[in-house]
Order: structure tokens, then C-alpha cells, then sequence
């Protein structure tokens, strides 16, 4: 596991997507305090209640295949050692039951916004509960196993239908640490988006509906840029800027250090010739933004194309990433995405845009409207990702733009990110 001192454990936490995206908390000590509470929680479990199915699963998966078992054995060895460097009073997962209950456990809670004294700020309560496993060996190999990978995507499944369902609105209260809360409120920016104060839960039916919420006024607070001027390009989303890649290769590296994106690789070989050599731009979604996303340009969508893909996994081939800098192009050509080929006006030629599912995040939901052979008017939504934020690319044809954003320029969606090179 290489030199994973504290220090450095430390700092691959604080730029973990969770931690960035304000998911989990960027105190690692929160993180140690929520597992010791789940220690109670496990130690509750009556087994002889079973799983849930999705979690039964999981299990029957790791007791038939004994690759799978191997590795999360290790995973969890691994994954407490590292647990340990934080201090004495730490509690972390060391049997394959325990695993199984605390799944079984999550698939039944909807997440509190935390901050309360004694209430750990933990947001992804899977990321949670993989946090040291995702940065282990074994887990890392685990995590990019293709029959777990489907497993635990059954799992985040079973959990969006509770997410989805009235009983999973509790949360949404005013109490010390709840999402309507005078903290929430305030850093999540509740007061721009429809909601109904004088209901209990703000009018908002489940956990999703409040976490794709809608702005109050789109047109007001995200004006459009360059309406009516096909040479303004605009932000599909509210975000910050991740990367920006010039002259992108077909075929590149994008497991290794640096901003290595490979076309072929992130487009699934759709269009290659047309993209080659083209121009990638790469935002970064955190919790507070607004989570739906929409077109860049006025144009046709002349193919969408859903690819499955990995949901907990990091790029440590490139060196273990204490900063996340590989993890998010890591993302773009292995994890689950949607892929939205608009044709637009010949001196922009065609855009792809690509939000990109990471951790819990693995649902991209498009508008009923969004079809192939649809047009589409710049500005106009797309769609959505259920559960939160995420990372979102979108990529052009050589030659046809040129940003006027830099690297780590803060986004709001349909505000301009480009103009087209020719006028």
C-alpha cells in the first residue's frame, strides 16, 4: 500500500469527490465518529431477519466467487490499518457480516445534513462506509470488479426507490443538523428554489425531489448568454471548472498523472473522427449547485448513448492521488455517463455533452423531450442527476472554439464558457 503515512491518508480524503463536493465532512475525525456509531448499528442487526435483496446479493456474490471474497477480506484488513493511523478511538469494518448489515442498514436511512453537536456531517453514507476501503489495494481491485460492480449498482438501486418515497422526507426539518435547518438553508442556498415554506417538508414529496430541486426562476437567476448569438457558448451547468484539455488525443492515458483525457475512451468510439484532436472542458458540480443540466448550444441531438460504468473507484495507477486531480479524468472514460450528441450550427459543428455519475451518484435522468432528432434551443434543460452533483464534460470538434474560462473558474449554468473561432 506504499507509504500511506497519516498525512497523506489525510490529504487523499480532503480532496476525495465526497469531501469536495461538501458530502463528507473535510474533519476525518467526523468521518471515525460516524463509523464508531455504526458500530452500534451493526452490532443491533438480527441476522436471523436476513437481507434485503439487493444486499443478499451482494453476499451470495462474495461467498461464490472466492476472487471477490479475497479481496474484500483484504480490503477490509487493509482498510483498517489505515482507519487506525487517526487515532485510538476509531471503530472500522473487519468481518463480511458487518459489511452486509451496515449496507443493510443504509439501504433504509435517507441522509441527514449533520453539523449538530454529536451529529457527523455525512451526506454519502456509502462513501462513508467505503472511505478507507476505496483507498486500499485490494478495494481498489475490488471496486473495478465487474460483477461486484453490478452488485452494488443493485444496491444503489433499491436505496434511490426509498430516496424516492414519502417516508424518506423526515429528514427535511428544521431541527439542529436537518436540511432545512438555518445552516442548511444558508449554505445550501434553499431560498433560490421552489419550495413551500408553510409546508413541513417545504413542499418537497421525498429525499430526490429535494435534492434535484428546481430553480425558482431560471430565467432571472441563470440568464442565457449570447441569446440569439451562435458564437456565445454557454455552460451546461453550475459547477467550477475541472480541466481543460487542447488538441485531445484519440487513444491517451488517462489513468496517469495530469489532465489526460482519451476520446475514444470517454465517447464509447462514437463520432471519433469528428471529435478527434478536439476540445474537452470538465466542471466539477458540489452540493450546493444546481443539479440539473442543459444545452451549451442551439442545435439537433443527433444520438444519445447511456454507458454503464464504475461507481467506487479512484485512479491510483497514476500514483496515489492525494490531491483527486487523476480521479475526475480518471471518471470520464470509465464511469457511468450519458452522452448527448447535439449538431449545431456549422461554424460550431457537433458538442457532445457527458454528465458523469460518481460514488452514490450512478442515475442520469433526461428530460422527457430530450430525444435523438430532437432541436434543441440553447440554454434549454437536458436533464438531471439524481442524488446531487457530479462532474460533467463537454466536447468539441477541433478547431471550433475558444474558452474564455480558465482552470478553476467558478460556473453557473448558461453563463458563457466560449466563443467559436470562426466569425
Amino acid at each position: 500500500m506504499g507509504d500511506r503515512t497519516r498525512s497523506v491518508i489525510d490529504a487523499s480524503y480532503q480532496n476525495s469527490f465526497a469531501v469536495r463536493a461538501g458530502y463528507l465532512p473535510v474533519d476525518r475525525g467526523e468521518l471515525d465518529q460516524w463509523h464508531l456509531q455504526l458500530s452500534d448499528v451493526i452490532a443491533k442487526h438480527d441476522v436471523t431477519l436476513g437481507y434485503s435483496a439487493a444486499v443478499a446479493k451482494i453476499r451470495d456474490l462474495i461467498y461464490d466467487d472466492p476472487i471477490v471474497r479475497m479481496w474484500v477480506t483484504q480490503m477490509l484488513e487493509q482498510a483498517r490499518k489505515l482507519a487506525k493511523t487517526h487515532g485510538d478511538q476509531y471503530f472500522h469494518i473487519t468481518k463480511i457480516s458487518e459489511l452486509l448489515a451496515a449496507l443493510d442498514w443504509i439501504l433504509t436511512q435517507a441522509p441527514t445534513y449533520g453539523g449538530a453537536v454529536g451529529v457527523p456531517k455525512i451526506h454519502f453514507p456509502m462513501s462513508a462506509l467505503f472511505g478507507y476501503m476505496m483507498m486500499t489495494d485490494a478495494g481498489e481491485a475490488l471496486f473495478r470488479h465487474e460483477g461486484f460492480n453490478a452488485a452494488l449498482l443493485g444496491v444503489l438501486t433499491q436505496w434511490c426507490t426509498h430516496l424516492e418515497s414519502p417516508k424518506s422526507a423526515s429528514v427535511l426539518n428544521g431541527n439542529p443538523g436537518g436540511w432545512l435547518s438555518p445552516k442548511a438553508i444558508h449554505k445550501l442556498k434553499l431560498r433560490e428554489f421552489e419550495r413551500d415554506e408553510e409546508d413541513e417538508h417545504w413542499g418537497y414529496l421525498s429525499w430526490n425531489t429535494f435534492f434535484y430541486r428546481e430553480l425558482e426562476d431560471i430565467q432571472t437567476q441563470r440568464p442565457l448568454a449570447g441569446d440569439g448569438d451562435h458564437k456565445i457558448i454557454v455552460s451546461a451547468n453550475d459547477g467550477q471548472v475541472r480541466a481543460i484539455g487542447r488538441n485531445v488525443h484519440g487513444h491517451d492515458k488517462f489513468w496517469a498523472k495530469g489532465n489526460h483525457f482519451s476520446l475514444r475512451d470517454i465517447l464509447q468510439g462514437h463520432y471519433i473522427k469528428q471529435f478527434s484532436r478536439g476540445d474537452v472542458l470538465q466542471s466539477f458540480l458540489e452540493g450546493s449547485d444546481y443539479h440539473h443540466f442543459v444545452s451549451p448550444i442551439e442545435g439537433t441531438i443527433t444520438k444519445i448513448v447511456s454507458v454503464p460504468g464504475l461507481l467506487f473507484s479512484d485512479a491510483e495507477s497514476g500514483g496515489f492521488d492525494p490531491s483527486g486531480v487523476n480521479s475526475l479524468v480518471y471518471d470520464t472514460a470509465v464511469n457511468t455517463r450519458t452522452l448527448v450528441f447535439i449538431e449545431g450550427h456549422p461554424d460550431i459543428g457537433m458538442v457532445c455533452v457527458i454528465p458523469i455519475g460518481i460514488t452514490e451518484i450512478s442515475s442520469i435522468v433526461l428530460a422527457d423531450e430530450i430525444a435523438e432528432k430532437a432541436a434543441v434551443e440553447k440554454g434549454q434543460k437536458l436533464g438531471w442527476f439524481r442524488f446531487g452533483g457530479s462532474t460533467l464534460c463537454i466536447v468539441f470538434q477541433p478547431g471550433k472554439v475558444e474558452f474564455t474560462v480558465d482552470d478553476g473558474s467558478s460556473l453557473a449554468a448558461r453563463e458563457q464558457i466560449a466563443v467559436v473561432t470562426k466569425v
